[in-house]
């Protein structure tokens, strides 16, 4: 473990890549506060941004046991901020990947506008994926409008994700109600909503 961290830090971007996949493939027995910090850095500040996409994968492969508030917070930014889509789209799948233990209200913020407005299709869909992924904890009146709304999407992938996402995630028919009442009149959204709640609610 103690040659690949030192791999991090080579000038080659294939060495750092290769080292941050073979951190990643050891799972959550990589996931110690060592790793963790290293791979933070290089998700921050590698100028390749493959490097960081392998960087943002390799915590998700190391699933719960890298959720820490360090790591949410860096995959987040880099969802926000980070100009490569496949930056922001591996930070979408990591984030999924850790499940409910990821579902803190800054990441579901952060998943939710990457939903609506990433400009790549594929991050949009991987952030309705990973929305549905995080169970229970992401079903918010907010998450499951944001989802709703996907199934009018201009990708005919996302509105297949969002069907699907909503479909599955354990919703609550205090959830249904008020996300009836945020979208009361909201066309074209209403009608989409009417149709899910009915369907939700049998």
């Amino acid at each position: 473990m103690h040659e690949y961290l030192a791999q991090l830090q080579d000038p080659d971007p294939d060495v750092r890549r290769t080292a941050v996949w073979a951190l990643g493939q050891m799972g959550k027995a990589a996931a110690t506060p060592e790793v963790l910090g290293a791979l933070i850095q290089r998700l921050r500040e590698d100028e390749d941004k493959w490097v960081r996409q392998a960087t943002a994968g390799a915590l998700g492969w190391m699933g719960e046991a890298a959720a820490t508030p360090e790591v949410l917070q860096a995959l987040t930014e880099r969802l926000r901020e980070d100009a490569a889509e496949e930056v922001r789209w591996a930070a979408v799948w990591s984030l999924g990947q850790m499940g409910s233990a990821a579902a803190r209200p800054e990441v579901l913020e952060a998943l939710v506008q990457a939903l609506r407005k990433d400009e790549a299709g594929w991050v949009r869909r991987a952030a309705a994926w990973s929305l549905g992924w995080m169970g229970k904890a992401a079903a918010t009146p907010e998450v499951v409008r944001a989802i709703l709304a996907r199934r009018l999407d201009e990708d005919p992938n996302v509105r297949t994700a969002a069907l699907k996402v909503l479909r599955r995630l354990p919703v609550s028919s205090e959830t249904v109600s008020a996300v009836l009442r945020d979208i009361q009149g909201d066309e074209p959204e209403a009608g989409e909503a009417a149709a899910w709640a009915l369907e939700r609610l049998g």
